[in-house]
């Protein structure tokens, strides 16, 4: 009686294996980039925490938009919220965030 895997089928299971043990150690691009330090939601978390401490209320604001800008120097994400419809002059802010030191700096609107 022959074994079940022929050698096909156990170079196809060891094949499966290594990609399935390389595709953990990558970082998901869900989570961000992967050459950032920070991940979109540890990003956000820091843009609402400088929001809050500004006297800012995040519930009349939509939810933000948070974007990667890899192509500066200082590598930087940028959040900009947006107040929820109707929006008023001035109805909307940044914050940048650095990715190697997770500073993040508020930018009111006009």
């Amino acid at each position: 009686m022959r074994p079940f895997a022929s050698p096909l089928l156990a170079s196809l299971a060891v094949l499966a294996l290594v990609v399935a043990a390389t595709g953990c150690t990558q970082r998901s691009t869900l989570e961000g980039p992967p050459d950032t330090k920070l991940s979109y939601s540890q990003v956000k978390a820091l843009a609402e925490d400088t929001a809050k401490s500004n006297g800012i209320e995040l519930s009349r604001y939509d939810e933000p938009v948070v974007r990667f800008d890899g192509g500066s120097a200082k590598k930087e994400w940028h959040v900009s919220f947006q107040m929820k419809s109707p929006t008023p002059p001035g109805g909307h802010f940044d914050v940048v965030v650095n990715d190697a030191t997770s500073a993040a700096e508020l930018h009111p609107g006009e």
